[in-house]
């Protein structure tokens, strides 16, 4: 379940604010799929979100002006001194566009952060035995997630100090339509001293070991830092010490 629901919000579009006013509701997609509703908003946070604060302060003036319109001065003044006063479309506009950054930037820095205190962990151990599910097969790459922690990683074939290896891509039966008959896979081959075969690990004419790699195959892993990185006298603070995550030449399950 992990794995699907990484592989499925990859590839779905971030929420963003909009202003609505003077747009067409045609012109964007405001269903909110887990509620099922046409039109949503945050509302219930003010206090650490601004998004929320500018919708309670716009709720105010509407119910500022209905107070109004019933002769309730003395409502009406109490709502107008917890609204905005001649707020233009354009600010409007601007305000929502800054909160998709800010909470873009959020989102980036706290999934940085906890990439870079995973590492420091690892840095500490030297080294640890991870299982790792595949989630991407590319012609020099594979990438992996993490299971323990759903952290997601590339491997490159180059680091694994390969004999040999040979990329499948994927087979579209229809290009049109995307239809995949079949996924793509990598065939890897290397050598190992006096490895424990598995049915899933088999011995080739080259003398050398294979193993076939696919989407949601799972391995044993060796994870340790890159030794380019040293994270204690790092020169640029900025710069992201990088994980090293090593296949053992065993496949434990696949799910395909």
């Amino acid at each position: 379940m992990l794995v699907l629901l990484n592989m499925l919000t990859k590839t779905m579009n971030p929420a963003e604010y909009i202003c609505m006013c003077g747009a067409d509701p045609d012109d964007f997609y405001t269903h909110h799929y887990a509620l099922n509703m046409r039109f949503y908003t945050h509302f219930t946070s003010p206090i650490r979100r601004f998004a929320d604060v500018i919708v309670h302060r716009q709720l105010a003036k509407t119910l500022m002006e209905d107070a109004v319109q019933e002769n309730k001065y003395e409502l009406a003044e109490w709502w107008a001194s917890t609204t905005y006063k001649d707020v233009k479309i354009e600010q409007l506009k601007s305000w929502a566009d800054n909160c998709n950054v800010r909470r873009t930037e959020a989102r980036e820095a706290s999934e940085e952060s906890a990439d870079l205190f995973y590492t420091l962990f690892i840095k500490s151990l030297e080294s640890t035995t991870e299982l790792c599910s595949v989630v991407g097969v590319l012609d020099q790459s594979i990438d992996v997630l993490i299971l323990s922690n759903g952290i997601r990683k590339r491997v490159y074939l180059k680091e694994l100090g390969l004999v040999s290896y040979d990329h499948v891509p994927s087979d579209l039966t229809d290009e049109s339509k995307n239809v995949v008959a079949s996924i793509g896979k990598l065939f890897l081959q290397w050598k190992r001293p006096e490895p424990s075969q598995t049915e899933n690990t088999y011995q080739v004419q080259c003398g050398c070991f294979s193993t076939e790699v696919q989407l949601f195959s799972v391995f044993r892993c060796i994870v340790s830092v890159h030794e380019s990185h040293n994270i204690d006298n790092n020169k640029d603070p900025l710069e992201m010490p990088r994980l090293k995550v090593i296949f053992y030449f065993e496949k434990i399950t696949s799910f395909v």
